[in-house]
Parts: structure tokens; sequence; C-alpha cells
């Protein structure tokens, strides 16, 4: 949830396109044809709801997490990574979508730009390279 408030904010001096399309706008402030992009939680809230939590700091957490990603605001965004609806390691449409523009923008020339996501060397991925708030918005 931290994470992906960070990420929502726009920096002023020099803009991450990939920031810019979890808002669904492209860098320069071009609004797409999406509200934007986000994360489901529906995994999240239905595991942790019996979770034993023995500090009333955990049951604090665990509501502003859901609070936050169940929030109106949130909740009109098109969902990525969201494998756990088929539990199959296959991107889903908006995932695809997001990346296309993203690679688009850019002008990264692949015909699967999921494809930039599963490489054998994170490191060597143009993703990665170009954009690292990426891995930390991805794990």
């Amino acid at each position: 949830a931290i994470s992906d408030a960070v990420l929502r904010r726009r920096a002023y001096d020099h803009p991450s396109s990939f920031c810019a399309q979890l808002n669904g706008q492209t860098a320069t402030g071009r609004q797409l044809g999406v509200k934007g992009y986000g994360l489901s939680v529906g995994s999240f809230a239905s595991q942790t709801n019996t979770i034993e939590a023995h500090v009333p700091e955990l049951a604090i957490a665990r509501a502003a997490v859901l609070d936050y990603f169940l929030s109106p605001a949130q909740r009109g965004l098109e969902k990525i990574f969201t494998f756990e609806e088929r539990y199959e390691l296959r991107p889903g449409k908006p995932l695809i979508a997001m990346l296309r523009s993203l690679c688009r923008e850019v002008t990264l020339a692949t015909p699967n730009p999921h494809l930039e996501l599963v490489d054998a060397l994170p490191c060597t991925s143009n993703l990665a390279k170009n954009f690292p708030e990426l891995a930390a918005y991805r794990d």
C-alpha cells in the first residue's frame, strides 16, 4: 500500500512513465483511454481474515491496507498482476495493455512486452533498467 501510494505521486521535475501509467496518463500528462491501473487484494482479504494477530497493530495495519485498496479511488482502476484469479502465471489483458502503452511511450520495440517481466536475469530486462520502481511494485 505504501509503495502504491508513493508511485502514484507525480514528480514535477522528471515524471516516470511507469508512475504516470498507473494514473492512466503519459509522462507528459496526456490522459490515456483508461482511468488507471491498480492491484487486487482479493486473496489477501480472504487469507488474512482468520489470521492470528498477537498485537493490535497488526490488525490495524491489515485494516489500513484493505481500506486503501478497496477505497472508491482504487475500485475503478484496471487490475494488474491478478495471478490469483486463475492461479496461472499468465498476464491478464490490463497488464498487457499497460505494458504495451509503456513500451510505446519509451519507444521500446517489442511484440510481446509482457515477456520483459519474465526475463531470466531481471537486471537485463529493458523494463527493469528503465523503470527500477517496477520491481518494487511487482514484487
